[in-house]
């Protein structure tokens, strides 16, 4: 345990999804800066292996929560298992999330049910629930992992790209809301990147998914900096970034059909 401060007076911030890939990165980041940490993902073993290598390192406060965020009644058991530790919840990263490749009628209908959960609705309501104390003291941070699929529809991914769509959105409403109340929101889009995603959702076989992805840990920092600058939208990679702003000066029909070629099924 750190043993600088105590548990009540110390910043923490609560990064969801950060078992692996970005989520456990941002962990690293916060913790090699001093900041305790609230780990929240399935997959116990991979979060206590975490938890154990920072509080090594970084003699941090680490506090580990094995949840299925796509169930509402965890995202409040989560939310006051924080409460009653009384921490002082300075940062949220809403970095849990998945995507599925398919079309769309093929999809298990619990799996296009937990999208919605995961992506959309534990991200609003934790937003939600960590806003009020963050509002209260003006001085907070909340990090969206968002997507540049958000600027595109995406054929064979339509959900996944419509709900990252909400992502940007939401949190660039937030940052206008409470820029007044000392509150930063940012969302962060990476494009394709080394972090399990790409084997998990089932579009590793894609070309595009495919070759010399950055970083997971480069795009966190990137992200990581971002928030702290208090950004509200922030596209990682220069032809990522070229691709959003030509998105939206190109006729949606013709960004639609290449788009549509990037996501087609080989034969």
């Amino acid at each position: 345990m750190g043993t600088f401060g105590t548990a009540k007076s110390r910043r923490v911030a609560v990064i969801t999804g950060a078992s692996s890939g970005f989520g456990s990165e941002f962990a690293r980041l916060f913790a090699s800066d001093g900041v305790d940490v609230v780990l929240v993902a399935r997959r116990t073993s991979l979060l206590k292996k975490l938890a154990n290598e920072l509080r090594k390192k970084y003699d941090i406060n680490v506090y580990v929560y094995s949840y299925d965020l796509s169930k509402t009644e965890n995202i409040n058991k989560l939310y006051k298992a924080i409460m009653r530790k009384k921490l002082r919840v300075y940062y949220l990263v809403n970095n849990a999330g998945f995507g599925e490749y398919g079309l769309f009628d093929t999809l298990l209908e619990e799996k296009v049910a937990s999208m919605i959960s995961v992506n959309v609705a534990a991200l609003t309501l934790l937003t939600h629930l960590f806003l009020p104390q963050m509002r209260r003291r003006k001085c907070g941070y909340i990090l969206n992992v968002a997507s540049t699929a958000a600027f595109v529809s995406g054929p064979f991914m339509a959900e996944y790209f419509a709900t990252k769509a909400y992502v940007v959105s939401f949190s660039e409403a937030l940052h206008q809301e409470y820029a007044s109340y000392g509150v930063a929101v940012t969302a962060l889009c990476p494009g394709p990147s080394k972090t399990g995603f790409v084997d998990n959702s089932g579009i590793d076989k894609l070309e595009f998914f495919n070759g010399n992805l950055p970083l997971a840990k480069d795009v966190a920092k990137f992200g990581y900096s971002a928030m702290l600058q208090n950004k509200p939208i922030v596209i990682y990679g220069k032809k990522n970034k070229n691709a959003a702003i030509l998105s939206r000066l190109l006729p949606r029909s013709f960004v639609r059909n290449q788009t549509l070629k990037l996501m087609q099924p080989r034969k």
